[in-house]
């Protein structure tokens, strides 16, 4: 089943990764609502580009600094103010 599956490859994963899971999930719960679903819609629409652009993405986040990552994403959420105002 898909749940065995996962309960598998939790298992699969090293204590240090899945502590850092934890984290983050609980980081994300502590968000406001309206961020958990920009977070989730985010996310959806990554996981609808193909297999090929999500790598290239992947190498090009992980290739970068802490600094040039916060920035990168300082960037996006300006692209995307300024999208919603031109609407």
């Amino acid at each position: 089943s898909h749940a065995t599956d996962r309960f598998q490859r939790w298992r699969g994963l090293t204590e240090k990764r899945r502590t850092l899971i934890r984290e983050r999930w609980s980081d994300f719960q502590n968000l406001p609502p309206a961020e958990q679903e920009r977070i989730r819609r985010e996310f959806r629409e990554y996981r609808r580009l193909s297999a090929p652009r999500r790598e290239q993405l992947r190498r090009q986040w992980q290739q970068k600094s802490r600094a040039e990552r916060q920035q990168m994403l300082r960037e996006l959420r300006e692209q995307r103010r300024e999208r919603r105002q031109n609407l």
